[in-house]
This record gives C-alpha cells, sequence and structure tokens, in this order.
C-alpha cells in the first residue's frame, strides 16, 4: 500500500492491511479508561438530571402549597358569612315555635268576609306520633271536673288545675302518672 493511502485510512480510522494488531494489555487499559470517562460522564449527567427533576418538584409543590392555602383562606371567608345565616335562621324558627306554641289556641278559626275558616295543623309524622302518645292522658282528664287541658306544638300537654296551677308534660308517661296519682284520687266516683 501506498504511504498516502495509509495515510488517508488512518485519518479515516480505518485499519490497514499491513499495519501490526494492537497490544491486548493496551486495548483492555484503553477499554477501562473510556468506560471510567463514561461512567464519570454518566454520573454527573444523572447528577443534574436529579438536580433538575427535585427543582420541579419543588417549584411544583411550592405553587401547588400557595393554592391550597389560597383555596383554604377562601373557602373560610366564605364560610363565615353561611354559618351567620344558619345561625339566624335557626334563631327564627326557634322564635316561630315559641309563637306557635303560644299562639296555638288562636290560630285554629278565623273568619273572613262572614264565613268561618278552620284551619287544622299539617304536622310532621314524628309529631303527629308525639300527640297521639297523649290520648289516652286526654281521654282521662275529660273525667276529672274542673280541669282544664291542651295540647302546645309540637307536643307539650298543658294541664291547668282549678286552683290555677298549670303543669306541663312532654313525656306522655309522666303525664299519665300525674293524672293517676294526683288528680285521680283527688276526684273519686263518691265525690261526682
Amino acid at each position: 500500500m501506498s504511504s498516502a493511502r495509509q495515510k488517508s485510512e488512518a485519518q479515516r480510522g480505518v485499519r490497514s492491511k499491513t499495519s501490526p494488531l494492537p497490544d491486548p494489555a493496551n486495548a483492555t487499559r484503553g477499554v477501562a479508561e473510556a468506560n471510567a470517562l463514561d461512567a464519570e460522564l454518566l454520573q454527573s449527567m444523572m447528577d443534574s438530571l436529579k438536580a433538575d427533576i427535585f427543582g420541579k418538584i419543588d417549584s411544583l409543590s411550592s405553587s401547588l402549597r400557595s393554592e391550597i392555602t389560597s383555596v383554604r383562606k377562601e373557602v373560610k371567608e366564605s364560610i363565615g358569612p353561611l354559618q351567620a345565616k344558619v345561625e339566624q335562621h335557626g334563631q327564627t324558627v326557634l322564635e316561630l315555635e315559641r309563637a306557635a306554641t303560644d299562639h296555638s289556641g288562636r290560630i285554629t278559626e278565623l273568619e273572613a268576609t262572614g264565613k268561618r275558616i278552620s284551619i287544622f295543623a299539617d304536622y310532621t309524622s314524628t309529631v303527629a306520633k308525639k300527640r297521639a302518645a297523649f290520648g289516652t292522658v286526654k281521654r282521662q282528664l275529660h273525667s276529672c271536673p274542673g280541669i282544664k287541658f291542651g295540647l302546645l306544638y309540637p307536643a307539650v300537654l298543658r294541664i291547668t288545675l282549678p286552683s290555677g296551677d298549670t303543669h306541663r308534660f312532654e313525656d306522655p308517661t309522666a303525664a299519665n302518672d300525674f293524672v293517676n296519682t294526683k288528680l285521680k284520687k283527688a276526684v273519686t266516683p263518691s265525690a261526682v
């Protein structure tokens, strides 16, 4: 081969046919050095990639934390007026219940344009059951002279004695015990 051809092949990285084989010890040492350089380069690239990933995670987590904080603040600010309105409505309901109890006897009949209008209460099933539980006590009270009684809203039995004393009962068994022990003994069949 010509020397010009050998130079051009050497420049291109092609071995000439006449060139001697490389020394195996040199080849192993060259591969080890290349692997060490590749490992160092790979390690530095991995470290750089880790830093980039952790930086992005940190920036995203801090922006997410700030968004969560702002949402919490908005929720707290919007809940305050709602709680005040709920408390106000609760107070209004209590006032209406008290007014209904105080005026329950007055609302049952009205007169409009010369005609009598009767209003019947529309109770929930639980209130209706509580009111119905006083039925036996009310039947017993009918046989007691001079005793006035009435059922107030929601389910409170009011008993007024001839002396003017008033007793209120929310429990039908307590009312029944009161009628049997206090009133029935005072009103005996011989006294009637």
